[in-house]
């Protein structure tokens, strides 16, 4: 789900993974017209309603009941943020004002929820 953000050029974004919840949002520091790399990120993360911290020096990530990553996240050198979830074969790039969905084959010619 993506929806307006506070700001009117930037954007909010939902990922709901079978009972997990990534929220992401534009953090303060978010601008597309620096054309430099970024030492933080554009974005704030929270998992199933806690605020998690992201790095461009390693990627993270948070398990399931099962013990099995559902998500593996970081932030790229531009300061956009990266969320791969494996058990889906989905990825999502953010940078608080557009968002970028990678889908593996798997998911052609099937019904799948996307707003």
């Amino acid at each position: 789900l993506v929806r307006d953000s506070d700001s009117s050029e930037q954007k909010d974004v939902m990922i709901i993974l079978d009972n997990n919840v990534i929220y992401m949002r534009p953090s303060g520091s978010s601008s597309k017209s620096s054309s430099s790399p970024s030492n933080s990120p554009q974005a704030n993360i929270q998992i199933n309603g806690q605020q998690v911290s992201v790095s461009c020096k390693s990627f993270q990530e948070q398990y399931d009941s099962n013990n099995d990553a559902f998500v593996q996240y970081y932030a790229l050198p531009s300061g956009a943020l990266r969320i791969f979830a494996p058990q889906h074969d989905l990825e999502v790039q953010y940078d608080g004002t557009g968002v970028k969905v990678l889908a593996e084959n798997s998911y052609r010619s099937r019904v799948r929820g996307l707003c």
